[in-house]
C-alpha cells in the first residue's frame, strides 16, 4: 500500500499527520460555535461602504410588462440606485454559456414579459437590507398576466401557450 505524500509545507497549518480517524467518533474543531450560534458566516461580516441589493420579483408565471413606476423607491432614503433592464449593457444571464450548456438568451432584469414567478424585473440597491426590501416594495409593476402552463402533460396539448 502506497502513502500519499501532501504538501506539509504549504498545508502544515490546516492538519496534522494523525489521520486515523476512520471508525472513531471525532470532534469537530468548530462544533461549539456552530451549535452555540457564534460561529461567524459570510453573511455576518459588515464592511465599511457596504451596499444592499434586492431585486423586485415577478408575482406571475408568465406576463407582459406594461410599465415600471421606480418613482417612489428612488425617493426612499438610503436608496442608491434602481436599475432597470435599460440600465445594463449586456443585459444577459451568461452562466450557462460560462458552463457550455445554452446560450445567453435569458435577461438578467426584464424589461418585456416575465416567463415565471421570480424573474426579476428591477433592482434595488441600498445603504441597509431593510431598505432595500422596503424599496422593492414601493415599484408599483403593471402586469398584463399571459396564459401559462404548469404541466408538462398540458403543456404537449396544441392549444398549450408558447
Amino acid at each position: 500500500m502506497s502513502s500519499v505524500e501532501f504538501r506539509k509545507d504549504l498545508f502544515r497549518e490546516e492538519r496534522d499527520d494523525n489521520l486515523q480517524e476512520i471508525g472513531k467518533p471525532t470532534r469537530r474543531q468548530d462544533i461549539l460555535g456552530h451549535v452555540t450560534g457564534r460561529s461567524p458566516y459570510y453573511d455576518d461580516h459588515l464592511f465599511d461602504g457596504l451596499l444592499h441589493m434586492r431585486c423586485v420579483r415577478s408575482p406571475h408565471h408568465h406576463a407582459r410588462i406594461r410599465s415600471i413606476d421606480t418613482g417612489a423607491a428612488e425617493r426612499m432614503p438610503g436608496i442608491i440606485r434602481v436599475i432597470l433592464a435599460r440600465d445594463v449593457p449586456n443585459n444577459l444571464n451568461t452562466l450557462l454559456s460560462l458552463i457550455n450548456f445554452g446560450k445567453d438568451e435569458e435577461k438578467l432584469i426584464q424589461d418585456t414579459k416575465v416567463a415565471y414567478v421570480g424573474e426579476p424585473v428591477a433592482a434595488i440597491i441600498a445603504e441597509t437590507d431593510r431598505q432595500a426590501r422596503d424599496a422593492c416594495a414601493a415599484v408599483k409593476v403593471d402586469y398584463e398576466v399571459l396564459p401559462h402552463v404548469l404541466d408538462p402533460e398540458e403543456a404537449l396539448s396544441p392549444q398549450a401557450p408558447v
